[in-house]
């Protein structure tokens, strides 16, 4: 269980193989076009992890409940909390000779930022955390706010946004090393979401979302390098997910009790 919460910080480490990785999405009013917000994510991972993943519902006793994207051993990969607060998020590439430091795992940090009742509250407890690894965090809450999380051992960005925030690896400026005046640049996978979200600005809700995930033009849809999709309607409360890749949009609902 200690070396599956440290799947990311070993990947960094080279111990494990590299494969292409997510792309997190959040969208709310007003892109959206029926006054909803939503967090969306491709889990693209392992092909030998097909169907092995799973939804589970933590009921805790002080602070929000967490209805959880797992693996055996692994209690949260993303998720949705009863406080309307979702989290996505994608891991990041070119990290040649890791700087080590003692802190908390990526997954371990996303699972307790799930546990905030607010996105204030994620907020601070980001910037409390000692971080042993690299991750982009796409969050958003019921109402539209919209967060943005980027961090690594040696530092921490946080980007607000309204209507549409979407991310492959790194986005923001400070983590990118993008000066003012230019252009962040932006993975393919990243510029084919964005491009999608534009062109439906206005008009997007959680089917038009779902759809976005099966196209293959820039390998948002990895086919079974991806292995689930989810989408977390946080204005509803209700998470939905398809197992396997998003243009078989098998998608099922599960929501609180």
């Amino acid at each position: 269980m200690v070396l599956i919460s440290l799947h990311e910080e070993l990947w960094h480490r080279g111990v494990l193989p590299s494969i292409d990785h997510c792309t997190a999405t959040a969208v709310g009013p007003p892109v959206t076009g029926d006054g909803n917000t939503y967090v969306a994510l491709s889990w693209d991972w392992f092909e030998r992890l097909y169907g092995r993943s799973q939804m589970l519902f933590w009921q805790r006793s002080e602070g929000p409940g967490v209805i959880g994207y797992s693996y055996p051993g692994l209690w949260v990969g993303a998720g949705l909390n009863s406080a309307g607060i979702a989290l996505g998020w994608t891991s990041v590439a070119g990290i040649k000779s890791p700087h080590l430091v003692p802190g908390v795992p990526t997954y371990a940090l996303l699972t307790h930022l799930l546990y905030q009742p607010t996105l204030e509250a994620v907020a601070d407890e980001a910037r409390r955390a000692a971080r042993a690894g690299w991750f982009t965090f796409v969050l958003a809450n019921g109402t539209g706010k919209l967060l943005n999380l980027e961090g690594s051992p040696e530092k921490l960005a946080i980007e607000h946004a309204q209507g549409s925030l979407v991310r492959v690896y790194y986005g923001t400026r400070e983590m990118t090393g993008t000066p003012p005046g230019k252009p962040v640049p932006r993975h393919p996978q990243c510029q084919r979401m964005v491009e999608l979200v534009q062109g439906a600005a206005g008009k997007i809700d959680r089917q038009t979302l779902q759809a976005f995930y099966g196209d293959h033009q820039s390998t948002i849809c990895k086919h079974f390098g991806t292995l689930d999709v989810m989408v977390f309607a946080t204005t509803q409360r209700e998470a939905y997910v398809t197992r396997g890749p998003g243009c078989l949009g098998r998608w099922q609902r599960f929501g609180f009790c």
